[in-house]
């Protein structure tokens, strides 16, 4: 790790990259992130189906994005958002419907139920773009 010193903070983007006989062999980018106006699900299956055992668990997760859609993950107060969440299907959530952002990240916990098929998870928020997650259960 580098740690540089005397640099004054500038909103943009910021890109470091590693160089290895004059060619660059390694970068990372990293944006500044505006407000908050969008929700984007998505599920933490590890590439796993969600079984329907009436037992298999699944985590679904509401990042917040901004305009250019860039994760909002530590932006003061429009990082903290709540976000309520609704299902319809062979499923249910067996968390907290409602939760608040932490970094950006609201998270719940979706159950299935015995019979395969079609799951859809919704999230909004107030002044947010909502989203939506389509599974299915085998």
């Amino acid at each position: 790790p580098f740690t540089f010193n005397d640099v004054s903070y500038s909103p943009g983007l910021l890109k470091a990259e590693t160089f290895r006989n004059g060619k660059v062999v390694a970068s990372q980018t990293v944006y500044t992130p505006g407000k908050a106006v969008r929700i984007q699900l998505s599920v933490a299956d590890e590439g796993v189906p969600l079984k329907a055992d009436g037992a298999d668990v699944v985590f679904i997760r509401a990042t917040l994005l901004d305009s250019a859609g860039h994760p909002v993950y530590a932006n003061g107060a429009t990082a903290n958002k709540l976000i309520q969440f609704s299902l319809i299907g062979n499923g249910q959530i067996v968390s907290p419907k409602d939760r608040v952002t932490e970094a950006g990240i609201a998270s719940i916990l979706v159950q299935s139920t015995i019979r395969k098929g079609k799951i859809s998870i919704k999230a909004v928020g107030d002044g947010l773009k909502g989203d939506e997650l389509k599974l299915i259960s085998k």
